[in-house]
């Protein structure tokens, strides 16, 4: 079976997206004006989440991944079959050039700085989501987590057996001028 989805940009006509290629377990992005599937690598960092305290750190200034400012994007998931529906989560980084990182203390008030987006499941079966964003994403560094945000914080809670996690590793991307 050949799963496939529509994807329309403004006045652009309507591409069609082939998921079938996705591997389970996987994020892509639709960047508009290039309107086909491109997959996201996931990255080790350094990561530590309690409820007091969360922080994601990965050095390097800039994500492989970089997309124009005025852009629209899309994101797309194809999770486990069989497990239940996945948290996902977009973070504004700060970047001091050597490294790009978030965090989150309960003492100074700080809060991980959490970008809203709305999720629609295309297909139950295969576990694939589409994720959009209300606006268009401001130049800078952004993380693609699947991690929920909760009280300004990573979620510290326990996940329950059953629950679809993806790979705990983010994906980046950096907006450009």
């Amino acid at each position: 079976m050949i799963l496939c989805g529509f994807i329309t940009f403004g006045q652009s006509t309507s591409k069609i997206l082939n998921f079938s290629s996705m591997p389970s377990n996987s994020i892509a992005i639709v960047v508009e004006g290039i309107d086909t599937l491109q997959p996201l690598r996931t990255e080790k960092v350094w990561y530590t989440s309690d409820k007091y305290f969360s922080k994601i750190s990965k050095r390097g200034s800039k994500a492989e991944v970089q997309i124009p400012e005025g852009k629209s994007i899309s994101i797309y998931t194809k999770g486990v079959k069989g497990c239940r529906a996945m948290n996902f989560s977009i973070i504004k980084l700060n970047n001091n050039g050597k490294k790009r990182s978030a965090g989150f203390n309960i003492l100074t008030n700080k809060k991980l700085n959490k970008i809203p987006v709305k999720s629609k499941i295309l297909d139950k079966k295969d576990k694939i989501y589409q994720f959009t964003l209300d606006s268009k994403l401001k130049k800078g560094d952004y993380c693609l987590i699947f991690k929920r945000i909760y009280e300004g914080n990573f979620d510290f809670r326990e996940f329950h057996p059953g629950d679809s996690k993806l790979r705990m590793n983010p994906s980046f991307i950096t907006i450009t001028q």
